[in-house]
């Protein structure tokens, strides 16, 4: 049987996000990352592009085949050029955007966006962002056909993962009213 991880990676189905930021913010962009693996999302970041890619090109074939664009909104991100040149190409090519708003408001093209608010320079609830970021996708009404099967496969996952749960807690309690019976 083949690795999960791996089938996931390969996944046409799952929804594409280009995480855009200044690389002196990339503890947070990798924390981001982290947390939309977590919940099932391809998320990616220029700084793991192996050495020797050719930089431009494979960040505007990600910029143009991504479902999501998301830029981590500091003072750095205001002052890197190349932050602001994907925001501009990600607004042009009518990308979703959701920003994460870190020391600074979304400038520019993205000013318009509603920006999730992160504290102290860290993601301090994965969780609240997660539903916020879920909840947006779901509210789009912009979304395509993809995004509509992912978040209903991330659904699922969820619904089988409470229901064998509660068919093992039931199980549990079960054997331990026998076994106090007897």
């Amino acid at each position: 049987m083949a690795d999960k991880s791996i089938q996931r990676e390969n996944d046409p189905d799952l929804i594409k996000i280009f995480i855009s930021y200044s690389q002196d913010d990339i503890k947070i962009a990798q924390e981001t990352k982290e947390i939309l693996e977590q919940c099932n999302f391809k998320p990616f970041l220029a700084y793991e592009m192996p050495k020797g890619t050719h930089w431009e090109s494979n960040i505007t074939n990600n910029l143009r085949s991504c479902d999501v664009f998301l830029p981590i909104v500091s003072q750095n991100f205001e002052r890197s050029m190349w932050a602001n040149q994907e925001a501009g190409f990600a607004f042009a090519l009518n990308k979703f955007i959701f920003p994460v708003m870190v020391n600074s408001k979304p400038p520019g093209f993205i000013s318009d966006f509603q920006a999730h608010p992160l504290h102290n320079l860290e993601i301090q609830d994965s969780t609240n962002f997660s539903f916020d970021f879920i909840k947006s996708l779901v509210e789009n009404r912009n979304m395509d056909k993809k995004i509509v099967s992912s978040l209903e496969r991330l659904y699922n996952d969820v619904r089988s993962i409470i229901e064998t749960a509660r068919a093992n807690a039931y199980r549990a309690v079960n054997f331990t009213m026998v076994q106090a019976y007897w």
